[in-house]
């Protein structure tokens, strides 16, 4: 998963911006556990600056990205996606690919930033996984037809709603996971805030109970107005709200992890309860698209195949676009 700039950057050194936009998406990887080498009060890529983190440095994203597990063990309770053909928006590492790759029966999995995309397809291999696809793409420039995969999934990023209704099939899922609202960085939230100052509106204070053991899940629908809700089965989005307990391999390499990303308050609230664990409060939101007998209006709505969007600075995909031949095929 690869967070977007909105989520997770702060504020930072102009001279450093420049240089990271130059990279783009291109950025090379450092070595394995280059990470931990850092100035700690002058990082570089910064606190919070996920885009760059985890581009720059994966195998930390990686080891980090734990309740990404916990979002794709609690999917299936949901919605099922054996035997379908599903595409991986912002798939960044990989830990939701492989999860859907061990019951979808192939995987589109795509992500602007190359090495992390390189990054997943190494663990791929060295875990024997044979139907997933890779490929190098923006969200809103998916590199397939229309109506050719069965469900578009997102763990930890944005999905561009136009491009995942264009391919998704008639009946098809559009299901999106990250944090409940308020709680970014799961239990660590609240003392991030005090600390940055200027995340405050995105990180206000969580309620303190979404991080205890047997927090219960919370389940609900949201009505969407037209012509979104025309597009649906059921016209709703419905949300699952749900607490996960993700664990490290020690308070130390916790502390280690979340300090690079977050920096010392961070770190030191973990040594200082000396656990090995971090708590989240997760949501899932998943829509069922229409049904062809549904579509009369949607149709309407929908962009026409070659349509120009807005311009915006995306990579260049990898790959031509993925045929619904391509898809049921590789």
């Amino acid at each position: 998963m690869s967070s977007t700039p909105s989520d997770h950057h702060t504020a930072s050194d102009p001279d450093r911006d420049r240089r990271q936009d130059s990279a783009g998406y291109a950025m090379a990887a450092a070595p394995v556990d280059a990470w931990r080498d850092y100035d700690v009060d002058d990082p570089d890529p910064g606190y919070f600056e996920f885009d760059w983190l985890s581009a720059r440095h994966p195998d930390l994203y990686d080891r980090f990205a734990l309740s990404s597990d916990g979002l794709m063990r609690e999917l299936p309770t949901l919605v099922d996606l054996s035997g379908l053909i599903v595409c991986d928006v912002g798939a960044g590492t990989g830990r939701s690919t492989r999860a859907t790759a061990a019951i979808a029966n192939r995987v589109i999995a795509v992500d602007a930033y190359e090495s992390v995309v390189r990054f997943a397809e190494v663990r791929a291999r060295q875990s024997g996984i044979h139907n997933v696809r890779y490929g190098v793409a923006d969200r809103a420039h998916l590199p397939l037809e229309d109506n050719s995969v069965d469900a578009v999934i997102a763990c930890w990023a944005i999905i561009d709603d136009e491009e995942a209704f264009r391919v998704v099939r008639p009946g098809g899922w559009i299901i999106k996971m990250s944090c409940a609202p308020n709680a970014l960085v799961g239990e660590l939230t609240k003392i991030l805030a005090e600390q940055y100052p200027s995340l405050v509106r995105v990180l206000p204070t969580p309620s303190p109970e979404w991080f205890k053991e047997g927090c219960p899940a919370k389940d609900f629908v949201e009505s969407l107005s037209e012509p979104l809700a025309t597009k649906l089965v059921d016209g709703v989005r419905h949300v699952h709200d749900f607490t996960h307990t993700a664990h490290y391999e020690g308070s130390g390499e916790l502390a280690a992890i979340v300090g690079r990303l977050y920096g010392p308050r961070a770190a030191s609230y973990i040594e200082g309860r000396g656990q090995s664990t971090l708590t989240w409060r997760l949501r899932i939101e998943y829509m069922q698209v229409a049904r062809w007998s549904q579509l009369v209006f949607a149709e309407k709505t929908l962009p026409k195949q070659g349509e120009q969007r807005g311009q915006r600075r995306v990579p260049t995909p990898t790959d031509p676009p993925l045929t619904v031949q391509d898809c049921e095929a590789f």
